[in-house]
């Protein structure tokens, strides 16, 4: 989301996702820890429905726990390294640092939290068996003698090449629709720290979809009070 006046929402996409800095810090008010909970093995288990941020339905974050699951999907689900591929090695270990960085907020406050949990999958990944590189081409499966053969499409020679198939488990982040580095380019243009964000309620993160404008129509019905809004990101 871009700003061009204060106070109001410009866009060219379905998805309106925004951040909204109050004018005032009303942390005091509740204790910000109070909804998170722990399993029985001290984790806290998301699944990726409650990491998922599309234009609908709206939400509106105030509290900790639902900005942490906003962080979360943004800055690890959606993490993006400029000519790395989405599925690579060195895309997972950069998560896994972002990840480490949230865990770290969370131990700081709560002693006994463990670590996160979230669901998982599996993904099938190619390799070529005469380089050992791997393979992102067309593939095709085939039984020869009960065992399953695999097999890909080589431009250069108009051939099919045997190939060796690993399985690997990946965990689901989560993710954000449309606008996947708000929060990255938030932190970093307003030079605020990821801790501060999830603690201060004057940050308010917005979940909405120009074809509802659900925000507009609880700010026609004054629901919203303008005055106490400094600005969108």
């Amino acid at each position: 989301m871009r700003v061009i006046r204060n106070s109001v929402f410009e866009t060219n996409s379905s998805s309106m996702h925004s951040i909204v800095v109050l004018k005032h810090d009303n942390s005091d008010i509740v204790n910000p820890l109070e909804n998170i909970k722990l399993d029985k093995d001290n984790n806290i288990v998301y699944s990726e429905r409650d990491l998922s941020f599309n234009r609908w339905p709206f939400k509106i974050l105030t509290d900790f726990e639902g900005k942490l699951k906003f962080a979360i999907a943004s800055l690890v689900g959606c993490c993006y390294i400029k000519g790395v591929d989405y599925d690579s090695d060195k895309l997972e270990l950069e998560k896994s640092l972002r990840l480490k960085k949230i865990e770290s907020i969370v131990h700081k406050f709560i002693p006994d939290f463990n670590s996160f949990c979230f669901e998982t999958e599996y993904v099938v990944y190619y390799f070529r068996k005469d380089t050992h590189e791997r393979f992102g081409g067309k593939t095709i499966t085939e039984e020869e003698n009960g065992e399953k053969k695999f097999y890909g499409y080589d431009k250069k020679t108009d051939t099919y090449i045997p190939l060796e198939a690993k399985a690997k488990q990946r965990a689901r982040y989560g993710y954000v629709e449309t606008y996947p580095d708000l929060l990255e380019r938030f932190l970093k243009e307003k030079n605020i720290e990821l801790e501060d964000f999830l603690f201060n309620n004057r940050y308010v993160v917005i979940i909405d979809g120009d074809e509802y404008n659900t925000f507009d129509s609880f700010n026609d019905m004054k629901i919203i009070d303008e005055e106490e809004i400094e600005e969108f990101f």
